[in-house]
């Protein structure tokens, strides 16, 4: 074989080499992209029968469990709690669109690199997502975020392989996050009256001015003043939007022994809650009763009852003029009593029946029976709030 023979073999089978190699490469990039797509391409079409889901942490455990009944989500953990729907529909719609958009190692040595190890280590950083339905499991490991951009890290728990996702991906682990904090919303224009009495037997009345906007302070001392043009707003306005950092059985909620401060909200409606607070470890604790004061719900009904029949009067003097136009047009003369369509009425205040008022009452006391709650801090303060807290030297 000579010189030149020679060389054209090894040029052939560099060739030969070079192109099975770059086959090889052609498949391996075509079966990423292959792997590529939606993370759990099931579960958007599944998404309205998920009636589970489970988070899990290191050593195996399971800080959260969350369910669905008849109507609504619960948090296994705070006893059945209503749980936050919308939340939980978040994390559902985030894992459904998850696309993965990059293939990272399959080593498990290195997984723990990405926060996706398995979670039967003690020192596991990720947090593990089991989503179930009657006829279906989803489980993957949720690693750490992207340290530059948007996307997570993550793994199906029953596949080596760990992905790049294109969504933050951030399950909380603390029950208390996913249970729902919107307990009552009772606008502050609604508060008639608030009278607060704490342990030492002081106390503090709130009640609204006429223009239902502003508040006072009941009973001021001659040579004492509010501390503030808005020193009452704060308090009478507890029950506005208020939501709550967590929730305990009525029964074993910390700071039992603590004293307590008793405080009653009136509405101009006749709806009363009563609260009942103590602090604990610099926590603020509540129990809530609502009722109905029958009386003054009557008395509000029967306020808007004149107006009733005013506007039903108005209603067909209108009728009666439109009626009265219609013949005009048609040649037909009007009867000189035909009356005029008057103004709009006011209409401001919202009309209540006592069906109405009884039925308020009834939900909120059933949202309230059986739990503490455990208030926000600025809530807490305003709630405890001694009466020399409201006042000053007056000038």
């Amino acid at each position: 074989m000579n010189a030149r023979r020679l060389l054209l073999l090894t040029v052939v089978a560099i060739v030969l080499v070079a192109s099975a190699l770059w086959l090889l490469g052609e498949r391996r990039i075509g079966q990423e992209l292959a792997d590529t797509g939606a993370l759990l391409p099931e579960l958007m079409a599944q998404i309205n029968e998920v009636d589970r889901i489970v988070l899990g942490g290191a050593g195996g455990r399971t800080p959260v469990t969350i369910e669905r009944g008849q109507d609504t989500w619960s948090v296994a953990q705070r006893n059945g709690f209503d749980a936050d729907a919308a939340k939980i529909r978040a994390l559902l719609l985030a894992l459904a669109r998850a696309q993965r958009i990059e293939a990272k190692t399959a080593n498990p040595e290195l997984h723990g690199r990405l926060g996706v190890e398995d979670l039967a280590a003690e020192d596991a950083t990720g947090i593990g997502v089991e989503i179930g339905g009657v006829d279906f499991s989803h489980s993957l490991i949720v690693g750490h975020g992207r340290t530059r951009g948007k996307g997570s890290y993550v793994r199906l728990a029953d596949q080596p392989q760990a992905w790049l996702v294109d969504v933050a991906l951030a399950p909380e682990r603390d029950p208390a996050r996913w249970i729902e904090r919107d307990l009552v919303d009772i606008a502050i224009q609604r508060i008639a009256t608030v009278q607060i009495e704490h342990a030492d037997g002081t106390g503090t009345q709130i009640r609204s001015r006429d223009d239902g906007r502003r508040f006072e302070l009941a009973d001021l001392p001659p040579d004492r003043q509010p501390e503030s043009d808005y020193a009452a707003e704060a308090s009478a306005g507890l029950l506005a939007s208020l939501r709550i950092d967590d929730v305990h059985p009525a029964d074993a909620a910390p700071g039992q022994e603590q004293p307590r401060t008793r405080a009653r909200f009136t509405t101009v409606e006749g709806i009363v809650i009563e609260l009942e607070g103590w602090q604990d470890e610099g926590r603020t604790y509540a129990r809530l009763d609502a009722g109905l004061d029958e009386a003054l719900a009557a008395a509000y009904v029967e306020a808007f009852e004149p107006a009733a029949g005013a506007e039903a009067e108005a209603e067909a003097e209108a009728e009666a003029g439109a009626g009265a136009e219609a013949e005009a047009e048609d040649g037909i003369e009007p009867d000189e009593g035909a009356a005029v369509a008057p103004t709009q009425t006011d209409g401001s205040a919202p009309r209540r029946t006592l069906d109405d008022l009884r039925a308020e009452a009834a939900r909120l006391d059933a949202r309230f029976e059986g739990w503490v709650f455990e208030l926000p801090g600025f809530k807490g303060s305003n709630l405890m709030k001694t009466r020399e807290d409201y006042l000053a030297p007056r000038e």
